[in-house]
């Protein structure tokens, strides 16, 4: 994926660590996320077992970047995901 879904981050970063210290550069934050018009569907799997579904990193990514993709990053809005890989989800792995 190409950092094209927020092109004006630098200046956003600005305002963002402003709001962390309390101050306004120009304007307070706005952030809107909207759906795209004609969103890419998210590819779903079924697998055997909770080990197979959790540890399958390359789809869960792909799946990730397909719902960032699905977004529209109006304002101050940045494209954040949680891919759920806790030290619960890592300990399933040993």
């Amino acid at each position: 994926m190409q950092l094209t879904l927020q092109p004006d981050y630098e200046k956003i970063k600005k305002r963002y660590d402003a709001f962390w210290e309390q101050e306004i550069i120009d304007r307070p934050l706005v952030s809107l996320n909207i759906p795209v018009d004609n969103p890419i569907p998210v590819p779903q799997k079924t697998y055997p077992d909770f080990k197979s579904r959790w540890l399958d990193i390359s789809f869960r990514a792909e799946q990730q970047d397909i719902e960032l993709s699905n977004q529209r990053y109006l304002g101050d809005a940045l494209p954040v995901t949680w891919p759920n890989m806790g030290p619960e989800i890592f300990i399933a792995g040993y």
